[in-house]
């Protein structure tokens, strides 16, 4: 394998049964030698806590904090320690079901131009609710340092820069993402975006990422779930989950 992936995983709190087949289907489904593991504990129950220290030989860095520290600060402490050229993120609810994953992966990535920085399964979203502390998303992603002059999404004419959508007025409403429980992504690009961004704690963080990837000129692409179960705990993810907030998938044929 051509770069070295560091694979960093979140775990949460009394969910021990979701980090436990997280964490085994990474054991025991890939070899050691192909990557750095990097786990990230926010305020983990005893169960979960006994069962990371009976795997500790297994884990290259263990980062634990008795209180949630929620998912973007703790992913900042993890991408610290991570020396892949590749991060390959997953949530506990994520988990590998085939040994030949890992390959598939990063032959997606040997094939993409250096403008993809990203791969994963492709959702959307129109005219999410605003983050804590701005109007709305398009004021979040105008006030941001990785900001670099392309209008971010909105309904309004000139939404992503264009004047008609769907055959009507308005502009591109789609804030194309990819779904935050497995993605893989260049680490130097997460690096130049200064990732994640320090205003985000729990709220809409894949999203963000989408945009600021596509203001530095970047793609995200869409490659499924190859060889991987993501969000597959209704813990986090059910269809209801995404009817509420007006996700909507990418296919391909």
């Amino acid at each position: 394998m051509k770069n070295k992936v560091s694979i960093l995983v979140l775990v949460y709190g009394p969910h021990h049964e979701l980090a436990r087949r997280c964490l085994k289907s990474i054991l025991q489904n890939l070899n050691p030698k192909d990557y750095q593991l990097i786990v990230g504990a926010n305020q983990p129950c005893q169960e979960t806590r006994e069962f990371l220290h009976s795997i500790r030989d297994s884990i290259d860095v263990l980062i634990e904090s008795s209180v949630n520290l929620y998912k973007s600060p703790m992913m900042s402490r993890m991408l610290e320690v991570a020396d892949g050229d590749l991060i390959w993120w997953f949530d506990d609810d994520s988990h590998i079901k085939s040994p030949e994953a890992l390959t598939w992966w990063t032959d997606c990535v040997a094939i993409s131009g250096p403008e993809v920085v990203q791969w994963g399964d492709i959702w959307y979203v129109e005219n999410p609710t605003p983050l804590a502390g701005a109007a709305s998303l398009q004021e979040f992603v105008i006030g941001s340092p990785w900001f670099r002059g392309l209008p971010p999404p909105s309904e309004t004419v000139g939404g992503k820069g264009v004047t008609e959508f769907n055959g009507k007025p308005g502009g591109d409403p789609r804030w194309f993402f990819a779904t935050g429980g497995c993605w893989m992504a260049r680490h130097d690009s997460l690096k130049y975006l200064n990732w994640p961004d320090p205003r985000l704690v729990i709220e809409f963080e894949d999203v963000i990422l989408g945009e600021a990837i596509r203001q530095a000129g970047w793609v995200t692409r869409h490659v499924g779930q190859l060889g991987v179960h993501i969000n597959d705990c209704s813990r986090r993810w059910t269809e209801s989950v995404a009817h509420e907030f007006a996700l909507s998938r990418i296919h391909t044929s």
